[in-house]
C-alpha cells in the first residue's frame, strides 16, 4: 500500500490505474486521518508543491519513517533530504525513473 499526497494531475493519464493493476493500492494520506486506518503504507509519494501542507498538518511526522518519492518540477529535489529515495518529474509516469520499480523495491524492503 502506498500513501500519496499528490493531485492526480501530477501523474500522466492512467499511471495510478496501472500501478493499481500491478498490485499497488494507492491511498491519499487523508485515509489515515480517521479511526478506520487501512493499514500501514510502505511508501509515501508526495508532490513537492504540496509538501508544506503535510508539514503544517503534522502528517509528514506521521509518515516520517517511510521512504519517500518526490514528484518534482523543473528544479528537482534537494539532495540529502531525509527519507527521499527518489525524485520523478511531474507529470509522473511509470517510465519516469521507473516509478513502479522504485515503489516496488522500497515496498518490498519495508515488508521484510
Amino acid at each position: 500500500m502506498l500513501a500519496s499526497h499528490a493531485h492526480p494531475r501530477a501523474f500522466v493519464d492512467k499511471a495510478i490505474a496501472i500501478l493499481g493493476r500491478l498490485g499497488y493500492r494507492i491511498l491519499d494520506v487523508g485515509a489515515w486521518d480517521d479511526d478506520q486506518t487501512p493499514g500501514d503504507p510502505e511508501l509515501l509519494i508526495v508532490d513537492e508543491s504540496r509538501q508544506r501542507e503535510l508539514t503544517a498538518s503534522g502528517a509528514l511526522e506521521r509518515f516520517a519513517g517511510l521512504p519517500r518519492i518526490v514528484l518534482t518540477g523543473r528544479h528537482g529535489v534537494a539532495s540529502g533530504e531525509p527519507g527521499v529515495v527518489g525524485a520523478v518529474r511531474r507529470p509522473a509516469g511509470l517510465h519516469d525513473a521507473n516509478l513502479a520499480g522504485l515503489a516496488g523495491r522500497h515496498a518490498v524492503a519495508a515488508g521484510e
